[in-house]
């Protein structure tokens, strides 16, 4: 246990080479110790991104395919943690959550994976465990969500998950029913209300308006704001303005990535 606290400080300040080594440390001493497994997958998760976030410019393309293997063997790594941990508590609807978002965030990882040349039998292999990962991932997803119907963040990555119909739709609306600040679910409830094969386009706005007051300082909101003015309405001087609001705020035009849902 003191391990594993001494972890969690080390993870609060940044050190998360240190902190796994006190998680792996924890886990070793104690392999039934279901809260040192979370925190291992949490930390590997957040490993992973900031090794892959270390590519440079000038790197190979031999050095790229190589870091994103390590990458890949981290996220494996971390999806193994947590899967242990849902082992040894079934009830814990966060460490099922967790480990439904860390499967969906290594599937995405693999399919970046393939873009690099490999040889075409390795793709389909990686493009094989990107599916299953999907589906197992979508299974835990679930499981959160009925152990814990009021947890916002479970709706929103099983929404996520699932991408589009009518269930996603669902999934996104239970989010913002229980966190009615939650600006990023609102964006992505707007945009499928747009892709629907009956278009709500009323509904979109007033998502997109709400994430807009909600964190005007959110790019993406004043984006998709922009997008709906000029595409679904014709309003070209809203258009320009929200863009305009998003251009000085930093926006590249590009997605929000899916934040690491913590809560362990």
């Amino acid at each position: 246990h003191a391990h594993k606290n001494l972890g969690v400080m080390l993870q609060a300040s940044g050190d998360w080479w240190g902190a796994k080594k006190e998680y792996e440390t924890a886990v070793k001493l104690e392999p039934d110790y279901a809260e040192a497994h979370a925190a291992l997958g949490q930390v590997l998760s957040i490993t992973a991104a900031w090794l892959l976030s270390q590519q440079q410019e000038e790197t190979t393309s031999e050095e790229r395919v190589e870091l994103r293997r390590v990458h890949l063997k981290i996220k494996e790594h971390a999806v193994e943690a947590l899967r242990e941990a849902t082992r040894l508590a079934p009830r814990n609807a966060v460490y099922h959550r967790e480990l439904g978002a860390a499967l969906f965030s290594l599937a995405s990882n693999r399919g970046n994976f393939i873009r690099l040349g490999i040889k075409e039998e390795e793709g389909e292999r990686i493009l094989a465990d990107a599916q299953r990962d999907r589906e197992e991932g979508l299974v835990e997803l679930r499981k959160a969500v009925a152990l814990d119907p009021t947890d916002a963040a479970a709706h929103s990555a099983l929404a996520e998950g699932l991408q589009t119909g009518e269930e996603a739709i669902a999934e996104y609306r239970a989010a913002i029913h229980l966190a009615p600040t939650d600006s990023y679910s609102r964006i992505e409830l707007g945009k499928l209300l747009l892709v629907r094969t009956e278009k709500d386009v009323p509904g979109a706005m007033r998502e997109f308006q709400a994430a807009v007051r909600i964190d005007p300082k959110n790019p993406q909101a004043h984006v998709r704001l922009g997008f709906a003015f000029e595409d679904e309405l014709g309003q070209m001087d809203k258009a320009i303005e929200e863009y305009r609001k998003s251009v000085d705020l930093g926006s590249d035009g590009l997605p929000p990535p899916l934040p690491f849902r913590v809560g362990l």
